[in-house]
């Protein structure tokens, strides 16, 4: 398979002061499984099997992820994965367009994602260009729960807020027969931008139609969250199996991604993972971070953007695998 070598250190163009690196080429597909074995769940003989890794150039390794408000507060991911819906090797240092994607990866769809624009609209295109990571491992004799720290990011946000076009990210635990989704928020939402009204706390990152709009981070994406978490059950002692998957939903145009670190664990039999769990995290940093305001669209852009969302149902009506 001809891999196109590249290490991204995203920084010359940006606004903000620090430099996220991304790499998304590997010597073979086993060095890619091992490198996000260590960096999902290092020291506990996690295993991803490579043959299983759907959207080889989509995943890949970053370091250095840092969100810089006005005010010089940030907030921070030091390393992890990242899985995208487009091709990482093209992904540009700074917002340089509003609608910015790889057109069509060439990749299968998530049965689990289809379910989303399914359960918001009860119809929707399927998805496409899934990347997706099956990882097993033995939880810890004393856990009753994994915390995943991420940062979740759009170029779809805002323009395609609240359509059946917007993609998204499943955090899914494989509990019998049925892969569980815990990438919830807490009004019953999947992570993605269906939710025209929350957008899972966006940020303005740039804006390619107002200009002085400041950008938080090194990265195309027109928005992106602060640092989220989930958390998700697991059987002490037991073997787990989960998937992390992220895809277009009915097109194969705009790209999204999801920048994740390390899980860990934690104790408490009486937590409720009933209820949507994604939050921004709660922490000093979290608290002292100003998000910007969302930048609304020029009415005419809107009007454009309108006839582009027909013309994507016209035109992206690809098959999807389940």
């Amino acid at each position: 398979m001809y891999k196109l070598w590249a290490t991204l250190g995203l920084a010359a163009m940006a606004s903000t002061a620090s430099a996220v690196t991304i790499t998304s080429s590997f010597d073979s597909d086993q060095q890619l499984a091992n490198l996000l074995e260590a960096n999902l769940l290092p020291g506990l003989g996690a295993k991803i099997d490579p043959d299983k890794l759907e959207g080889l150039g989509q995943i890949g390794l970053f370091e250095n992820l840092v969100l810089t408000d006005q005010q010089g507060h940030q907030l921070s991911l030091d390393r992890g994965i990242v899985m995208s819906t487009g091709f990482l090797a093209d992904l540009p240092n700074f917002n340089s367009d509003s609608m910015y994607g790889s057109v069509g990866t060439g990749g299968n769809g998530s049965g689990i994602i289809n379910q989303f624009p399914v359960q918001k609209f009860r119809g929707g295109g399927l998805s496409n260009d899934a990347a997706e990571i099956r990882i097993e491992f033995t939880a810890p004799s004393d856990a009753t729960g994994l915390i995943a720290r991420f940062i979740y990011a759009s170029d779809e946000f805002p323009e395609f807020s609240g359509t059946q076009f917007a993609d998204g990210f499943a955090f899914a635990r494989k509990e019998g027969n049925q892969d569980v989704n815990y990438a919830i928020l807490p009004n019953g939402q999947p992570v993605s931008l269906f939710d025209q009204d929350s957008n899972i706390f966006m940020l303005t990152n740039g804006d390619a139609y107002v200009s002085g709009v400041h950008q938080f981070a090194d990265l195309e994406f027109d928005g992106l969250t602060k640092i989220l978490e989930l958390r998700a059950p697991v059987t002490a002692g037991q073997k787990e199996v989960f998937k992390l998957v992220i895809a277009d939903t009915g097109d194969e145009v705009v790209d999204s991604a999801v920048f994740m670190s390390a899980f860990t664990f934690f104790n408490d039999p009486d937590f409720d993972f009933s209820v949507g769990t994604v939050k921004v995290e709660d922490n000093q940093a979290a608290k002292e971070f100003a998000a910007t305001p969302a930048v609304p669209l020029p009415g005419s852009a809107w009007l454009f953007l309108t006839g582009l969302v027909g013309l994507f149902g016209r035109r992206y009506k690809a098959s999807s695998t389940i």
